[in-house]
């Protein structure tokens, strides 16, 4: 059950799993400080946020979803080895600011960027071993807690499933009582992109260049039937995607006031449509048994980093090993692209291009040539994979006709920028890029949020854009001074971006193919 909680009040803070006790877990508690806490907090708790939607989670030592009380020590803290829940009272809100301050991967004084394994681990013996004025810390165990049976690294993924069951409906077969994972579970991602030049030229014959993010991905986990007479197909009801039960008839408004009706669960459904439809029309055989589907995605939705589109290409890739057809031989890169492009511009009726899916299905880092006697004539460009080793250090990203030729022309000059090694002219060809969108497009348009976070971007000396159609900036140190004044300049321009709402998060680039 969603618990009343202020939509404002949800970070998503970009970090990945492999990061989330180290440089994750601090990056997401400034973040934290940053946007949400001011001189006159008086109490803070900062929750993972599976926790959002456990019915249970709150009604545990003093805490509680329809309360704002706090124990009474300074820092309350849930999680022997990452943190699932931490309350802080004032004094233990600005003991935690303190640690942050004087950490080298903030403190703005020194390029080092020392950060330890288990970051969260260090904060707690920190404020343990401090002076005579250390707070009071209690610490809660959480394995006798069946809120947190997730926790645990190893679980499997029926029983993994079996903690949301709670939150389908009676009338629903809860999904764990038949979804068992074996060795021919199937598990594929596809990772957000961000158009980096050229966009959105793609919609009219023109050139860009896009790389993957593996900041944030979509995840399929296919799961073929035991018996290879079960020809049943059925999606497991994911309760953040797609939620079945919420607190209230207001939590009812306000997320499908956000969000529309339309959720992940019909890109699925399309996407299994598209692609029987696809292999009636080549000849190709497919095998009788069926499977489940599982799907989770963290890319924040609607700020133009391809969320939609990277759930279908994850699932035309699962769907592809499941009926051995992912050899690039028997279904070529660009058919995969098309295939999934097909299933929203086609199927569904939502006006989409090219460049989200090719990047997608290429993986890595794509320039991409939408000639249009190419598109015209046999449905797809031309497609070079330069590899992710060829961009520049310090691209960021900020949660946020005549002229397409023009775009087109930026996306071939970026192209041999980024293979002589010139960061300052990539640097220059972002800019320009945003600027032309503006001048064809008007501030209206654009959205003076959207101007802020540009205009912020480029006072700290870093060329900034939008990395789809608007709601998130790419953006690039400009490379014209060392890397002390970069990582100096990078610091400050997070710090201001985050006090004023914004989520800033370093691009990790995704080097993965298709066969990855």
């Amino acid at each position: 059950m969603s618990l009343e909680f202020p939509l404002e009040n949800v970070l998503n803070t970009g970090s990945i799993d492999e990061k989330s006790r180290g440089e994750g877990f601090l990056e997401a508690l400034d973040l934290v400080f940053n946007v949400k806490v001011s001189a006159d907090t008086q109490h803070l708790i900062i929750a993972d946020g599976n926790l959002l939607y456990d019915q249970h989670a709150w009604d545990i030592n003093g805490f509680s979803s329809d309360s704002t009380h706090l124990p009474e020590s300074d820092v309350t803290v849930f999680g022997e080895k990452d943190m699932i829940l931490m309350g802080l009272s004032a004094r233990g809100v600005q003991i935690v600011r303190d640690y942050l301050n004087k950490h080298p991967l903030f403190d703005g004084n020194t390029t080092s960027t020392t950060v330890h394994d288990d970051e969260y681990a260090r904060l707690l013996d920190w404020m343990s071993s401090a002076n005579e004025s250390a707070p009071s810390i209690r610490k809660t165990s959480i394995r006798d807690n069946p809120t947190f049976d997730w926790t645990s690294s190893s679980l499997t993924v029926s029983e993994y499933l079996s903690h949301w069951a709670n939150f389908i409906p009676s009338t629903e077969s809860p999904p764990s009582a038949s979804l068992t994972s074996s060795s021919s579970t199937i598990t594929a991602r596809s990772y957000a992109r961000a158009g980096l030049i050229g966009n959105p030229s793609d919609g009219f014959y023109g050139k860009t260049i896009s790389v993957l993010l593996s900041n944030w991905f979509a995840e399929i986990v296919l799961i073929p039937n035991a018996s290879a007479l079960n020809s049943s197909i059925s999606i497991v009801p994911n309760p953040t995607c797609d939620p079945l039960c919420f607190a209230s008839i207001r939590a009812v408004g306000r997320a499908y006031g956000r969000d529309g009706f339309e959720g992940a669960a019909r890109l699925l459904w399309a996407t299994i449509k598209v692609f029987l439809e696809f292999c009636r029309k080549e000849g190709m055989e497919l095998s009788g048994r069926g499977f489940k589907i599982a799907y989770q995605t963290n890319i924040p939705r609607q700020v133009g980093l391809a969320g939609s589109s990277a759930l279908i290409t994850a699932l035309v890739k699962s769907l592809l090993r499941f009926y051995n057809l992912d050899d690039p031989k028997i279904v070529p890169l660009h058919i995969r692209a098309n295939l999934a492009l097909s299933v929203e511009r086609d199927e569904l009726g939502i006006a989409a291009g090219h460049q989200d899916r090719v990047i997608q299905v290429y993986g890595g880092c794509v320039y991409m040539d939408f000639e249009k006697h190419l598109m015209q004539g046999r449905g797809y460009g031309e497609y070079e994979q330069l590899g992710v080793d060829v961009l520049p250090e310090g691209l960021w990203l900020g949660n946020v006709t005549r002229a397409m030729s023009t775009f087109a022309s930026y996306a071939n000059r970026a192209r041999q920028a980024l293979i002589s090694n010139d960061a300052a002219l990539f640097a220059s060809l972002m800019d320009a890029n945003f600027d032309m969108r503006r001048s064809l497009y008007g501030d209206a348009v654009i959205g003076s949020r959207n101007l802020r976070i540009i205009e912020l971007a480029r006072s700290f000396g870093h060329a900034a854009k939008f990395s789809g159609s608007g709601g998130c900036v790419v953006g690039l140190w400009r490379g014209d001074k060392g890397d002390m004044e970069r990582s100096a300049k990078t610091k400050e321009m997070r710090n201001a971006l985050e006090k004023e709402g914004q989520c800033v998060a370093i691009a990790l680039l995704c080097a993965s193919t298709c066969s990855q």
